[in-house]
């Protein structure tokens, strides 16, 4: 019998061209032998961090002026490879999409695929047993505890999550934000889930 696929989550974020890149970057994901995406939040556009060293930055395009606003959303997928080849997968999808990695973390870029989530499931039809998705035992990216328009669209699609590894509810986590801090893109998402979920 062939293994269950892993179940994980993913933060995707751009504010570069953002509708443009973050459909080419599903469109590489869902391309992937080994991925399959099975679902996509709601997106939301929202003003960039300020960055505390308040430097400007420039994309190429323009030379001036605030850093434009994010496109952010989470997806879910269901996937035959490991964490690390799904690492792997996103920094080349990144790099086909022209990310540039600066000094500093504040600034724009074509497009961001974070790991939030990766869990194997064991057949014992309870939730699946979460692993690392990174060194030293991280097992939940932080940006789910600290950024709204991550919590918001992860509870979106995984309501009754319980993140590990300390078994808290990411329903009360994603209640603590009052809004995920922008606005929702919903024609954007519609058209997203039309073109990349299977019916």
């Amino acid at each position: 019998m062939d293994k269950a696929p892993a179940l994980g989550y993913i933060g995707v974020g751009s504010n570069i061209r953002p509708e443009e890149n973050v459909t080419k970057a599903l469109g590489l994901l869902v391309d992937t032998p080994g991925i399959t995406l099975t679902a996509i939040s709601t997106f939301y556009r929202t003003a960039p961090l300020s960055d505390p060293a308040g430097t400007m930055f420039t994309t190429g395009e323009t030379s001036s002026g605030p850093d434009p606003d994010f496109l952010n959303g989470v997806l879910e997928i269901r996937t035959h490879l490991t964490a690390p080849e799904l690492l792997e997968r996103f920094a080349q999808i990144e790099e086909a999409l022209g990310r540039e990695r600066a000094d500093n973390r504040f600034a724009p870029r074509t497009i961001d695929l974070d790991l939030l989530l990766y869990g194997v499931d064991e057949g014992t039809g309870t939730s699946p047993e979460w692993q690392e998705i990174a060194s030293g035992g991280i097992m939940v990216h932080r940006d789910i505890q600290k950024r709204g328009f991550v919590a918001l669209p992860l509870f979106e699609l995984a309501p009754d999550l319980v993140l590990p590894p300390y078994s808290i509810p990411l329903r009360a986590l994603a209640l603590s934000f009052d809004t995920p801090g922008g606005k929702a893109e919903s024609a954007l998402s519609g058209g997203l889930r039309s073109r990349f979920l299977l019916t």
